[in-house]
């Protein structure tokens, strides 16, 4: 393969934006393991399924709460 301008750009871009989801997952990382477990109530059938569904908001709300939880302790 031929360097050129626009091969050496992609290969830099390519690397800052691994590196900004490496960062991302890492700090992902440190806050589930602040957390730790948490639960999910919601209303269940037969056979545990679930009536509805857990959305990535609830998750959001969940996490927040745990952390506000974890800092007034």
């Amino acid at each position: 393969m031929f360097s050129n301008k626009f091969n050496i750009q992609n290969v830099t871009h390519k690397s800052a934006s691994e590196s900004f989801v490496k960062e991302e997952a890492q700090q992902l990382a440190i806050i589930f393991e602040t957390v730790g477990g948490f639960k999910v109530k919601r209303k269940g059938g037969k056979g545990k399924l679930i009536f509805g569904s857990v959305t990535p908001q609830d998750l959001v709300d969940i996490i927040k709460a745990q952390l506000n939880r974890l800092a007034c302790s």
